[in-house]
C-alpha cells in the first residue's frame, strides 16, 4: 500500500550481568505475586555458587544469573513492564495500528523490537526506550542493535533519506 515500518531491534549489553534478584522480585510483588511463593523463591536463589576452570569457586549474591530457572521469565517480565511504562507516553497519532487493534512493542528477555510509522514516532520510541534501559542500568549493544526499514521501495528510500538527513532531531 506505499507504506513501511521502521523497526529498532535493541539487544541490551550483558543484561543478565546487571539484574539484581531484588529487581526482578519487586517487580513481581508490586504487580500481585504470591508474596510466600516469591519469599521462598528468593531464598533458594538468593546465593549462586559457580566452579569456574582451575577449581575456583565465586560465590554471587542477588543475582539472577542466566543460568537460572526463573531468570529468563523474570527477567522478561521486569523489562516488559518497565518497557510499557514507558511507552504509554508515545502519543496515540503515532502508535502503530492494523485493522484498528494497537501493534505494541514485542520483547523476550533483553531484546526489544521497537515499531514505528515515521521517523518522528521511532525518534520518540527509542528515547522512551532509552528511559526503560537507564531505570534498569542497562545499555542497548552498539553494535547488535539495529534500526531496520521495511515496506514499500519507494517509502524505503525516502524513509532512509530523512533518516540520514535528520536521524535524531527529536526532543522529548
Amino acid at each position: 500500500q506505499g507504506k513501511g515500518l521502521l523497526m529498532t531491534a535493541v539487544d541490551a549489553v550483558k543484561c543478565f550481568d546487571r539484574v539484581h534478584l531484588s529487581d526482578s522480585h519487586a517487580v513481581l510483588q508490586t504487580s500481585g505475586g504470591d508474596k510466600k511463593a516469591l519469599k521462598m523463591l528468593y531464598k533458594m536463589s538468593v546465593t549462586n555458587k559457580l566452579r569456574v576452570a582451575g577449581g575456583r569457586e565465586i560465590t554471587i549474591l542477588n543475582g539472577d544469573g542466566q543460568g537460572s530457572i526463573s531468570a529468563a521469565r523474570k527477567t522478561t517480565y521486569m523489562i516488559d513492564e518497565c518497557t510499557v511504562r514507558h511507552s504509554k507516553l508515545i502519543p496515540r497519532e503515532m502508535w502503530v495500528i492494523r485493522r484498528n487493534e494497537p501493534v505494541n512493542n514485542e520483547g523476550f528477555v533483553d531484546d526489544e523490537l521497537l515499531l514505528a510509522e515515521s521517523r518522528a514516532a521511532s525518534a520518540i520510541g527509542s528515547k522512551l526506550y532509552s528511559r526503560t534501559m537507564n531505570e534498569l542500568a542497562m545499555s542497548a549493544h552498539p553494535t547488535k542493535s539495529v534500526q531496520i526499514v521495511a515496506g514499500s521501495p519507494e517509502w524505503v528510500e525516502k524513509m532512509k533519506i530523512e533518516l540520514k538527513e535528520a536521524p535524531w532531531p527529536m526532543r522529548f
